[in-house]
């Protein structure tokens, strides 16, 4: 089963799309594509997921936190908009754990590509793992440095 969590400017590439207002997992679970447009249950989607499209950056909103799926090991597709996290997707289009698609088309393409090669999914994921993970540890790191710089003989 292939679910695939994807926001509105894929819509119209879609021949059947389930909206989900209210979380439950409908009786036809075999299903390719799902919508999430709740808020609070993010996680619970990601736990459904083969890969992510993040939303709001073939729009000019700028896009949304790659790291949270990233978290889950899964692969990722932005648009060229996403700038509101633009560090955290450079390092992960660098390190091969996204891929940007410029338009729709090459989002399908790239949906389809991703979908059809398993290793091309699990390794995109674990590299996408590997970024998130990079980040661990960094509010410690902080505040020893900044106990440094305060607490300076």
């Amino acid at each position: 089963m292939y679910l695939l969590l994807v926001f509105m400017p894929v819509k119209n590439q879609c021949v059947e799309i389930p909206l989900l207002f209210k979380f439950s997992i409908p009786s036809s679970a075999l299903l390719d594509v799902m919508v999430g447009d709740t808020m609070g249950e993010i996680e619970t989607y990601f736990g459904l997921c083969d890969l992510i499209f993040m939303g709001g950056s073939l729009v000019d909103i700028g896009g949304h936190n790659p790291l949270e799926p990233a978290y889950f090991s899964l692969p990722l597709l932005t648009g060229p908009i996403y700038r509101n996290f633009e560090e955290q997707f450079e390092k992960l289009i660098d390190t091969g754990g996204c891929f940007v698609a410029e338009d729709e088309e090459k989002l399908a393409l790239y949906i389809v590509k991703l979908l059809s090669d398993r290793n091309l999914l699990q390794n995109t994921g674990v590299m996408a793992l590997d970024v998130q993970q990079q980040g661990k540890g960094a509010l410690n790191r902080t505040i020893e440095q900044l106990d440094l710089m305060l607490f300076k003989n």
